[in-house]
């Protein structure tokens, strides 16, 4: 069985208040999620839960650098509503970059690499090294 990742969308502060003993920020009207990106082996799946007080949904797309149109959907992931309270199942069959976005809230975005575990210091076959003394 593959592990599960959960994210929760609309974290405001990963920090908790007690951290900020002397001043309190003002609290930020903008939600976020828990992560903004993620790496996941090919066919893991992750939760995605709803923390906030709004319904959410998520698609993937191609980000641009447009202002006002951030995101063109790219019909790979498209979760439908997520209710407050309710969370909801994605499975990455494919290996890739997925960016991830809520279309009503663009600042609100994740991006998953999907790539098969890797030794990160091998890049090709071990050869002995040897001594030039």
């Amino acid at each position: 069985m593959k592990p599960v990742i959960i994210i929760a969308i609309a974290f405001v502060l990963l920090i908790p208040p007690s951290v900020f003993a002397e001043e309190q920020p003002e609290s930020d009207p903008q939600r976020y999620f828990s992560h903004d990106r993620i790496t996941v082996e090919p066919g893991n799946t992750i939760t995605i839960v709803n923390d906030d007080v709004v319904t959410h949904s998520l698609v993937s797309g191609k980000e641009h650098s447009d202002r006002y149109v951030q995101f063109t959907p790219d019909g790979r992931i498209s979760t439908g509503d997520i209710a407050p309270g309710e969370s909801v199942n994605i499975t990455f069959d494919d290996m890739g970059f997925y960016r991830l976005y809520d279309p009503d809230y663009q600042w609100m975005k994740i991006v998953a690499y999907v790539f098969p575990d890797m030794e990160p210091d091998i890049i090709g076959p071990e050869t002995p090294r040897h001594d030039l003394n």
